[in-house]
């Protein structure tokens, strides 16, 4: 009852300006602090809700959208929508909070800017976690995209087909497009029906800011991080759902990048681990926190 009482009083969000942009961010708990990175590019830090306030009893736990995501501000340049930016703006959510070093997992497409991040800034990082990250090299990103269109069975094709030839959804209507991606991401579930907990939420100004991401993966262009990665002295927590769309193979090269890599699976679990199996991935997690304490 008491720690509910807190959390509740910790997580009001905030918009905070950094690098020339209005960020949402929200602070829950206290200790070591994690600063996590929602997936898309565009999406919000919304669907690790709930599952992830179960850290605030023994973490400092950060969410914030990153730019043109969720809740924050729609006004970035075309010059501003770049990795580097993505990652700086790490660094200014760190620095807003006076951290000179952190956890920082990323989630999905997260996990690419977690990985950017670490190329950079390795001296701030406690430890990196790559939950269902994508891989470190473009070369890879058609894969992942073949073995997910494999799984998308005709009936949520014909139902996302729907949606799509509505007017809410050409006007990118919030609640039309988390109906959309609930099915879309049906696919990258172990259990279809487990769309359902998804905690999605988009904004009234979705549509103008994915038009505006498209960018990012232009300007990205080819990327190989896994020489950059190899040099990378932190602990990294590379885990997976067992019935993630990316092949096994894919996974396994992905944790071989990291010098003190150690690779995870959750049984009965896709793309979204802590909202499938969240009683097994965070006990995992706390696993694998507990192999950085020194004796």
């Amino acid at each position: 009852m008491l720690f509910a009482l807190c959390l509740l009083l910790q997580a009001s969000p905030n918009l905070v300006k950094i690098n020339g942009t209005e960020l949402l961010v929200k602070s829950i708990g206290s200790g070591e602090p994690i600063i996590l990175l929602h997936g898309g590019p565009g999406l919000s830090h919304d669907y690790f809700l709930p599952a992830f306030e179960t850290l605030a009893k023994t973490h400092q736990v950060i969410f914030f959208d990153q730019r043109l995501s969720g809740a924050s501000s729609v006004d970035v340049e075309a010059d501003q929508i770049t990795m580097d930016a993505f990652v700086a703006d790490i660094n200014g959510i760190a620095d807003h909070f006076k951290l000179e070093k952190f956890h920082l997992l990323g989630h999905s497409y997260g996990g690419l800017i977690a990985m950017f991040y670490a190329k950079a800034h390795p001296e701030r990082l406690k430890s990196l976690m790559l939950v269902d990250s994508v891989m470190g090299d473009d070369h890879y990103a058609a894969t992942f995209t073949q073995a997910f269109s494999a799984r998308v069975k005709p009936e949520f094709t014909e139902a996302m087909q729907k949606i799509k030839d509505t007017e809410l959804f050409r006007s990118r209507d919030p609640e039309t497009m988390r109906s959309y991606f609930q099915i879309a991401f049906k696919a990258a579930l172990h259990n279809p029906e487990d769309s359902d907990k998804l905690n999605l939420k988009f904004a009234d100004d979705y549509g103008i800011k994915s038009a505006k991401l498209s960018g990012l993966v232009r300007n990205l262009g080819h990327y190989h991080l896994d020489g950059d990665m190899q040099k990378l002295e932190v602990p990294v927590w590379v885990v997976y759902g067992a019935s993630d769309p990316m092949p096994e193979e894919g996974r396994k090269m992905l944790a071989a990048y990291f010098p003190k890599g150690i690779y995870d699976e959750i049984p009965d679990a896709g793309h979204f681990p802590f909202v499938e199996q969240p009683e097994v991935f965070f006990q995992k997690f706390q696993g694998f926190l507990k192999t950085l304490q020194t004796p």
